[in-house]
């Protein structure tokens, strides 16, 4: 079993202005314990690149997602859509326009070609930021698959079907 959770900083100041007042960073801690506790693993999407976030809040969600021990993590840049509160920032600083091309839309960012990146910090610190992200997103699904209890009779069945195919 496992649940999502939107946490989507790790940081208090970014918290609020991504969610408004009320959310705090330890709910946060508090949702992934008692998951564990209940034998549920717990993942989680974060965002990066809010307009004004500095590089030492982006790596508060860096380390919330160590420290909390999350099982699975899904990283975003902030995405301006239509109606919401980045949009009209995105608007009024021109970085979105009604006639551009959508695709930079796309929360994909790591495949996106030509994302929109609203950060202050600028599209290279972003991506470098991000980069770390999916590393740490790759490590806990390594460890997810190493630590598995199947995972010694996974390794037996995929080195018996290896040396099936030898001895044909």
């Amino acid at each position: 079993e496992a649940v999502g959770l939107g946490l989507e900083s790790g940081n208090q100041r970014v918290l609020r202005a991504l969610k408004g007042p009320g959310i705090n960073v330890e709910d946060g801690y508090g949702a992934v314990a008692k998951l564990h506790k209940n034998r549920i693993s717990a993942h989680a999407s974060f965002v990066i690149g809010y307009p004004d976030e500095t590089e030492d809040e982006i790596m508060d969600t860096l380390h919330f997602i160590k420290e909390s021990d999350l099982d699975f993590i899904h990283i975003y840049n902030l995405t301006p859509f239509p109606g919401t509160p980045a949009w009209n920032q995105a608007k009024e600083s021109g970085w979105v326009t009604d006639n551009m091309d959508w695709k930079r839309l796309g929360v994909d960012y790591g495949s996106n070609q030509d994302p929109i990146v609203v950060s202050d910090l600028g599209k290279p610190t972003i991506d470098r930021l991000y980069r770390k992200f999916r590393r740490e997103r790759l490590f806990r699904a390594a460890r997810r698959v190493w630590f598995n209890p199947f995972f010694p009779d996974i390794l037996r069945a995929v080195g018996n079907k290896a040396l099936s195919r030898l001895h044909l």
